[in-house]
Formats: structure tokens, sequence, C-alpha cells
């Protein structure tokens, strides 16, 4: 099989994330999923993985994680979703040894053959046991081979969807993580915050030595605590065994002091957002407890993996002249985050914003985060079938109402021109609402920005 054979097998498979406004919670088992594992030869019970669920936050704790893991001296699998890209994003492997290219976005990533050969091998036991997955699934099992048979020292895993009907929930972690819990997806997951807690904590089991979580809405740490409880798995919190500390921002960089119950930690990275340095100490947290399991990572090591550390479209720095922000918040609780943040780190310059949503988020609860915050609001939608198109005719009220002048675009491309124009050198230009937006926009911003350089 070929990688572009690979491709157009792997895309004849039913792809819930292209429509998961029109999914519900009885669309998902794992059955199917472990009956072809089991053909392959269980393929995730040979690997030692760590697995982290949350509606924010989980990409960038899990690609931290691993960062610090390989600055540690160790091989370590990554796996995570959507990709921006290229779908061999989400399958890495970081070794202590790789050369990162220069112009490389995402390093690591699995060749296209042994992509090839990963989803072939799927193929076979499917066609074998005549089961019917799911395009995640399928991607699922064939990360779980190639990780398998890389002999990794151990596997990062970020959940889908949810946590316990997700794909990856198949595993047995040695460590699991929660990230910030909101209200999403709630067809699938359920219309509470307990609900939806009570899915993502269900990847806590009496095989995990620890479980890490940040801080959370009461009703979130409620649904953690009670789930660790019975599983008899201490929780580790950000904000109480973890304490973030003198928090510095300046030059372009972010500094801050992390204090765990094993170590005190000195940290400087690009410039970031707080709430990225709670993603971060959640991965140290996550690090700190594989040391029950031989993998020990010395302070300077940590120090290493969170300054290599980058994830694309998280607060990210497109452009200082003029002001260009990237960042692919989807909850209302983010967005709101988000624009606090830009508004009081960069307090007097106008505020231009970029949005586009996906189908069945909340875009009304978004759209309060940013309204009191931006001079000028681009509505647009990203090229994806589950791309909103922000055609309700409550918005444009709402958004004048609150003092916003609003501008459309057919495109994120056409999006993008409209507000470097509205910008100019003086103001700052924020993409956000969904990180199919935000990478349409970064590829736009790049090339536009290459040409003036």
């Amino acid at each position: 099989m070929s990688y572009k054979e690979a491709l157009q097998y792997l895309d004849s498979f039913v792809d819930f994330e292209k429509f998961l406004h029109q999914v519900n919670g009885r669309d998902f088992s794992l059955d199917a999923l472990k009956r072809v594992l089991a053909r392959l030869g269980n393929p995730e019970k040979k690997i030692r993985s760590i697995h982290i669920a949350g509606s924010k936050g989980k990409g960038s704790t899990s690609a931290c994680t691993a960062e610090i893991l390989a600055a540690g001296g160790y091989r370590v699998g990554l796996y995570t979703s959507p990709h921006l890209y290229d779908v061999r994003e989400r399958i890495r492997i970081l070794s202590p040894d790789r050369n990162d290219g220069q112009h490389e976005l995402f390093t690591g990533c699995i060749s296209t053959e042994d992509f090839a050969d990963t989803i072939e091998a799927v193929k076979d036991a499917l066609e074998e046991s005549h089961e019917k997955i799911t395009y995640f699934e399928l991607l699922t099992a064939a990360a779980f081979v190639y990780f398998a048979e890389n002999k990794l020292d151990c596997v990062v895993l970020e959940t889908g969807l949810g946590g316990r009907l997700d794909a990856t929930n198949v595993v047995e972690s040695l460590v699991c993580a929660i990230t910030r819990i909101d209200l999403e997806h709630t067809s699938i997951l359920g219309d509470t915050v307990e609900k939806i807690a009570e899915e993502k904590a269900a990847i806590i089991k009496e095989c995990c030595s620890r479980v890490v979580s940040v801080p959370q809405l009461p009703e979130a740490r409620s649904v953690i605590i009670k789930k660790s409880d019975c599983c008899q798995v201490p929780c580790i919190w950000v904000g109480e065994d973890l304490m973030i500390e003198k928090i510095f921002h300046a030059g372009g960089k972010t500094a801050f002091t992390l204090v765990s119950k094993m170590q005190k930690y000195e940290f400087e990275l690009v410039e970031t957002s707080d709430y990225q340095l709670v993603n971060i100490a959640a991965a140290v947290g996550i690090v700190e407890s594989m040391r029950e399991y031989g993998l020990v990572v010395s302070c300077t090591d940590i120090q290493k993996g969170v300054r290599k550390f980058f994830w694309p479209a998280r607060m990210e720095f497109i452009s200082r002249e003029p002001l260009v922000i990237v960042d692919g918040a989807h909850t209302a609780f983010s967005v709101e985050r988000l624009c606090d943040t830009v508004r009081t780190r960069f307090e007097g310059q106008d505020l231009t914003l970029i949005f586009g949503a996906c189908l069945g988020k909340d875009k009304r609860g978004m759209m309060e985060a940013f309204a009191n915050h931006a001079k000028n609001v681009i509505l647009t939608q990203a090229c994806h079938e589950r791309a909103d198109p922000l055609g309700d005719q409550w918005i444009e009220p709402f958004l004048a109402g609150r003092g916003v002048s609003i501008y459309r675009a057919s495109d994120v491309k056409e999006a993008v021109e409209t507000g470097l124009s509205l910008t100019g050198l003086e103001g700052i230009l924020l993409v956000t609402g969904s990180l199919f937006v935000a990478a349409e926009a970064r590829a736009v911003l790049s090339k536009i920005l290459l040409r003036k350089s």
C-alpha cells in the first residue's frame, strides 16, 4: 500500500470529526475496536501510556509532557488530534537525538512509508474480522501498532472526544490527567458540566498510580474526586500541590516559578498566556508522577523540555509589527481568558478580532466573552464540514449593541486581509473561535508576512 492509497483508504471511513453536531452518544462503542486490536496482537497493551482528557488544553499538556520526557533522554510516542495540516502530525515520536528542522512545525511525525504500513496492517485485521470502525478508531489502532513496534519508553495519548467511549480509552494508563472541563459537545457528552466530567473522568482507572488535574469548576472537581477515590488513585491538583508563582511577561518572554511537593522550578519560555502555564504545570506533575515507573527527569531537563515546548495556534504570536495573535480557543471560558490576557498585556491598543466557530459550539457565550473587548469583529468560517456560517439574525444586533463594528468575510483569507487593513501597525489582530479557523489563518498570514519580509 502506498501513502496515497493509505490516505484514500482512511478517508473511506466514517469521520465523526466532520459532523460531530449530528452525532449523539449512542453512536459510540469500543467493542469493535477492541476486537480489531485483539487481531493485531493487542498493541495497546505493549506500550506504557499516559492518558490525558479535558475540554481545553489537553493537546498542549500532552505535547509539553512528551517534550519534557524527551528532554530527559526518553523516546516518547505522542498521539494528538485533530491535525492542522497533515494527518501524520497526529502520530509522532519525540526522541532526545531527533533533529528539529528549522521550518518544521511538527517534528518526529510518522513517515509516509510507516504510515502506509500501519494503515495496511489495520486494513488486514479489518478484512479478517469484518468489523466496522471509524476514521479515528482506525488511526488510533494504527498509532498503537506503530508505537508498539518502536518499543518506546512511554506514549502520551490525548483523547479525541470525551473519555469513556473514546478510542484511546482501551489502554490501561500508568498516569492520567484531566485538563479544564467546560460545556462542549453537549449532544454527545451531556448537557451539564457534571455529566461531561463523568465522561472525561472515565479515563481514571485502578491501573493508574496518579491523576493530575488543573483547577476545575466545582461540579467537575467533585466528579474527579469521586472517581479517583473510587479507583483509589491519588489526585494531584494544579493550584494546590503544584503552585504557579511570580509570573513575568516582558521582551517577548514569559518567566514563572512552579513549586511542587518535590521541587522548585524556574522557567523562561517564549511569551505565552497565563492559562498555558496551568497546562505546563500539569505536564510537570505528570512527569514527576512517572518517577514511580523509572522515568526520572532532572530539574534541568524539565526546564529544557518546557523551553522547547511549542504548540501552534495557542496564543501564538505570528507577527509583532503588526501584532497578530492566533489561538484556537473554542469555549466561552477560553475565549474570555484569551481576550482578558490580550487586553491586559497590550493595554490601550485597539483589538480587531477574526471569529469563526464550529457547528454545535457555544457561539453566543464566546461572543459575550469578546464583545466588550473588541473594536472590530470580522465574522468568517473555515473551509470545513463543521464550520458554522454564523447566519443567526441575533448576531449583528448583539454585537452592534456593544459598540462593535461588524464585518463579514466569505473565507478566512478574506478575513485576514480585512483584519490586517483594519489593524494597521498600532492595533492588535486576534484570530480565534475554532482550531480550523486558526490553522487556515496561520497559513494565510505566513504567506502574506513572508511576501512583506
